[in-house]
């Protein structure tokens, strides 16, 4: 009798846990898609490019917004530790304000690609 309680106990418990992983799933989906990222398409150089592709991609048709953002890639190091990853540069009237010192939006440095969404 003992067993059967615990097992009925262990599978509600598993149920409830399992809803709890698809909802967070579910809310997981919706905050990529539906706030971090609306595109629904990404142009990407290879190169820095000038402002004047920016202006080209809003007078194309359908456009309605086009977002410069600047990704290059770095190697974080810290003692003997290192880890590759990107700085992400959005213009400053897209940034986010987070009150932790300018945020800037352009880079004449020749490396790292252009994404205009």
């Amino acid at each position: 009798m003992a067993s059967a309680v615990l097992g009925i106990a262990s599978g509600m418990a598993l149920s409830v846990a399992m809803i709890g992983i698809l909802a967070g799933f579910d809310k997981m989906i919706d905050l990529s898609f539906d706030v971090i990222d609306r595109s629904d398409v990404t142009v990407s150089f290879n190169e820095a490019i000038s402002n004047k592709a920016i202006f080209k991609l809003q007078s194309l048709p359908g456009v309605i917004e086009v977002e410069p953002a600047r990704v290059v890639p770095v190697v974080l190091r810290h003692g003997l530790k290192s880890h590759r990853g990107a700085i992400n540069g959005l213009v400053a009237s897209k940034a986010p304000a987070s009150g932790r010192g300018p945020q800037h939006g352009h880079d004449s440095s020749g490396c790292g690609r252009n994404h205009f969404v």
